[in-house]
């Protein structure tokens, strides 16, 4: 396993005086940081393409999965690698299929909520042939689409799936690690006063949902952190135990975060009531946001992964 980034700025009077004095210094290095690990990965890929035509990249919610994906068939190509993206989500069976939780909910986290047979059959017939049908999930409907997706790929072209099910072995058990890369992506670093840690990872893993989720998914911060509830047990269950098995660890932490963040989710934050179940979290997350000096949504690049979630 190779953790693919240096240590970054974690202390928040450090990160608050750059923001302060040389903001574009901060910026330029934390994305300089993810965007290496994205071409160090891309070029070690490239070394041995044939020995690579699977990519399974696997992460919590919230990582930034999806962005990560589309950056590294762009960091591909410019090494001479066509690669083309898949989402696991497109497996899914649909509203309503789905295990039951004991307190009766449907477990929509679990692989058991996805088309297992379907989804190992794409995989073998991509290694060993090079082309498949993939289905497409309509999000609108939330069932599958009767659209289906012909891929096919040209010798030394890679594949990469992407979804918080990519390293579970019962998915690629069957295909060997010959033609196989396995890449983790998460928020690694937490955000630190000293001793006192201001943030984990996953607090900023759910910021960047709370944001995402009002701004582009018509959804409240408290159905968010409703949901979080299940979203973190399925990543106890079925991400944490397989994560240690990937060849490459990325960190999509960037330690102006919190600046950017703080600018649109405490007006979001702001909004939970003190009768709420969420309230105490809502009341830490402003608390501890609040620390950070602002920074507005403008001084992000445009390429940034945060824009995954801020649009």
């Amino acid at each position: 396993m190779r953790n693919m980034a240096k240590p970054p700025i974690r202390e928040i009077n450090q990160i608050n005086d750059l923001i302060i004095n040389e903001p574009s210094k901060i910026i330029i290095e934390a994305e300089d940081r993810y965007s290496k690990q994205i071409k160090n990965t891309a070029k070690i890929i490239s070394e041995n393409p044939n020995e690579h035509v699977i990519v399974m990249l696997a992460g919590p919610s919230g990582s930034g999965k999806t962005t990560t994906a589309h950056k590294l068939v762009d960091a591909l190509a410019e090494n001479g690698i066509k690669a083309h993206t898949v989402s696991l989500d497109d497996f899914y069976y649909g509203i309503g299929i789905a295990p039951v939780l004991p307190d009766g909910s449907l477990d929509y986290e679990s692989l058991a909520a996805l088309d297992i047979p379907a989804m190992k059959k794409c995989l073998w017939e991509l290694a060993q042939t090079g082309e498949t049908i993939l289905p497409i999930f309509d999000f609108i409907t939330g069932a599958p689409s009767q659209e289906k997706r012909h891929l096919i790929t040209e010798p030394n072209d890679v594949v990469i799936f992407e979804g918080i099910h990519a390293l579970n072995p019962e998915i690629t058990g069957e295909l060997g690690t010959d033609k196989l890369m396995k890449i983790y992506v998460s928020v690694k670093q937490d955000y630190h006063n000293g001793d006192e840690i201001l943030l984990y990872g996953r607090d900023v893993r759910l910021i960047r949902r709370i944001v995402r989720d009002f701004y582009f998914r018509s959804s409240n911060v408290e159905n968010t952190m409703d949901m979080w509830t299940q979203v973190i047990r399925g990543e106890e269950k079925y991400i944490k135990p397989f994560k240690h098995s990937a060849d490459i660890i990325l960190d999509s932490y960037h330690c102006f975060e919190p600046c950017l963040m703080r600018t649109m989710a405490l007006p979001l934050l702001d909004k939970v009531k003190m009768d709420s179940e969420f309230f105490n979290k809502a009341c830490f997350l402003t608390k501890q946001l609040q620390r950070f000096q602002p920074m507005e949504l403008s001084q992000l690049p445009m390429d940034s992964l945060l824009r995954e979630f801020t649009g």
